[in-house]
């Protein structure tokens, strides 16, 4: 059994079928790129972030890497992604790495450096941030904005257990991703 199956097992709360089980999300990290969008489709269902304490947020894609940085960027609309990625964490309570935070950084790095991701311990992180984390010992669930949009409301994701480099997540619109 390898390291990989040994954490799965770990996390699975409940098997769906042969080839899939429900995963419990230890942690979950969004970025400016769709963390507003994931905190504010929450926000207009209602629905609160589950575990506060362990769903974090920091400016990554878009931030210029300028001395002397601000929330206008380079990138065109960039200013609008940071703002609205704030204002959305700050409603929610979640803990935001903002541009002038020491420990801003992109998710690849402060992940393991602050301690959110451990070993042992499973995170999603929409796009391929998540990439690194098995390497030190974790799951990691990278994907789309949709699974960025599930996951700050809910601490489960289900998954295919059947291929080590193969997840598929569910909600209640239908499938969102499959890697």
């Amino acid at each position: 059994m390898t390291l990989f199956d040994k954490l799965w097992q770990e996390h699975e709360v409940e098997s769906l079928s042969e080839r899939q089980a429900l995963l419990y999300v230890d942690r979950i990290f969004l970025h400016e790129r769709t963390g507003s969008v994931a905190l504010n489709s929450l926000l207009e269902h209602g629905r609160p972030v589950r575990r506060r304490q362990h769903a974090f947020c920091t400016m990554d894609h878009i931030v210029d890497t300028l001395p002397g940085r601000s929330d206008d960027t380079l990138m065109p609309s960039g200013r609008d992604f940071i703002v609205a990625t704030r204002s959305a964490a700050r409603e929610t309570g979640i803990q935001l790495f903002d541009i002038q935070d020491p420990d801003q950084g992109i998710v690849h790095v402060i992940s393991p450096e602050l301690g959110i991701a451990l070993p042992g311990l499973s995170l999603i992180c929409p796009d391929s941030h998540t990439c690194t984390l098995g390497g030190l010992g974790g799951v990691g669930l990278g994907g789309g904005i949709n699974r960025g949009r599930a996951r700050p409301g809910n601490e489960h994701a289900p998954g295919n257990a059947t291929e080590n480099n193969a997840c598929s997540i569910r909600w209640s619109h239908g499938e969102i991703c499959h890697r």
